[in-house]
């Protein structure tokens, strides 16, 4: 799959913080390049290959049995037994480094490979037997030249193992501690494939692990919750734009706005594509409601601004309209954080419906100040014409001081 330079700075903006951080011409370059792709879903299988060193009939050897019997059981119980397959090859593949790893998935096309080995029998600590699991992870992943994207990957996969920090085996303690172990494997494993395959542009299965994933870290209450849910908003935020915003579904586009407000209250970008979807249906006084909340947290972003100003014109208050436009034009085109033009064909078409003149004077003025000044004196003489400047006093003004 041929990834363009620009598309892969994108997509090293979303694994480092999100779809919400990066601008908006990578955001339109990522949902371009995802738009031209389908959208993968279950069922399909994912292969986890294990090649762990140990000592068969020592203690190493029944604990790596047990987290391997454990591992199966939580993909049971995750509903993910269908889907994942866990192969051992411990017995016949051992790997001396990371190169021999990858070398060994790509021929044989395994998602994850999971390689290491327990430091020796009878080690103690404090009197204790001690063994201590050393693990690697080996997954593929799209790349560009200077494979910054699997290193992003990696430092992210990192990052959570040294959250985790915990893969000691205590003879005394041995079958809490196989527990904990074998979750932190489970969950380290899911969450690796599931980064792997949102860089593919898999969204439907990246989706699918990472919410059987979250289930059980909250059932657990461990602290890689957050960043699954993390990557759940960014997946999520790629389907309203697929879904909601390109494909005119909706209702998918509230569906998915929704599970992003599940997991943040908060989100801007769900809450204002909300009150877009919402209108869409009709349902105006819901997202007039979104638009409020929008207006009380958000009171300063522009796309605030302009979900306001067009749901003051159908309120027909028409200076409050004026005033959202004017502080709208104020600011520099490179901060707006949408696309103007999107807007006005938007302003366009809801006038064509509705025939109300303050319509063409809002696509008017973001025409003139970010957009073809031709087009925008043909909407702002049509809305002259159209008004008194009783009504529409300030808004008339400011139509005649521009033709």
């Amino acid at each position: 799959m041929e990834i363009t330079e620009s598309i892969i700075s994108g997509l090293i903006l979303l694994i480092i913080g999100g779809l919400g951080t990066a601008c908006w011409t990578y955001r339109k370059q990522l949902y371009n390049w995802l738009r031209a792709r389908k959208l993968q879903w279950f069922p399909a299988n994912f292969n986890i290959a294990l090649s762990i060193e140990f000592d068969e009939g020592l203690n190493s050897g029944s604990y790596f049995k047990q987290i391997k019997k454990n591992i199966n059981q939580v993909l049971k119980e995750q509903d993910l037994d269908k889907y994942v397959v866990v192969q051992d090859f411990s017995d016949i593949k051992k790997f001396k480094n990371q190169e021999e790893a990858e070398k060994f998935r790509n021929k044989k096309d395994i998602d994850l490979i999971i390689w290491g080995d327990f430091t020796v029998d009878n080690l103690k600590k404090d009197g204790n037997n001690i063994n201590k699991l050393n693990l690697s992870f080996t997954f593929g992943h799209p790349d560009d030249k200077e494979k910054r994207i699997g290193k992003m990957i990696l430092a992210d996969l990192r990052s959570r193992m040294a959250r985790k920090n915990y893969w000691n085996i205590i003879e005394h303690n041995s079958f809490e501690d196989i527990q904990i172990v074998s979750n932190n494997i489970f969950d380290l494993s899911i969450y690796t494939i599931a980064l792997s395959l949102k860089i593919y542009g898999k969204i439907g299965k990246s989706i699918a692990l990472l919410e059987r994933l979250y289930n059980s870290l909250a059932k657990r209450n461990d602290d890689l919750i957050q960043s699954t849910a993390i990557h759940l908003i960014d997946d999520y935020t790629i389907l309203v734009v697929e879904f909601g915003l390109n494909k005119k579904d909706f209702n998918k586009g509230i569906e998915f706005c929704n599970k992003i407000l599940k997991l943040d209250v908060n989100n801007h970008f769900a809450l204002t594509n909300l009150a877009t979807f919402l209108y869409k249906q009709g349902k105006i006084a819901e997202a007039q409601k979104v638009v409020t909340e929008l207006q009380q947290k958000y009171p300063s972003s522009t796309l605030t601004i302009v979900d306001l100003a067009f749901f003051k014109i159908l309120e027909k208050n028409y200076k409050s309209a004026f005033k959202c436009y004017e502080k709208l034009v104020s600011i520099p085109v490179e901060r707006l954080g949408f696309n103007p033009l999107e807007v006005v064909e938007f302003l366009n078409n809801e006038y064509q419906k509705n025939k109300e003149p303050a319509l063409l004077y809002g696509s008017g003025i973001l025409s003139y100040y970010f957009g073809d000044k031709i087009i925008a004196k043909n909407d702002l003489k049509l809305f002259l014409r159209k008004v008194n400047e009783n009504s529409y006093k300030k808004m008339y003004r400011k139509a005649k001081k521009l033709i």
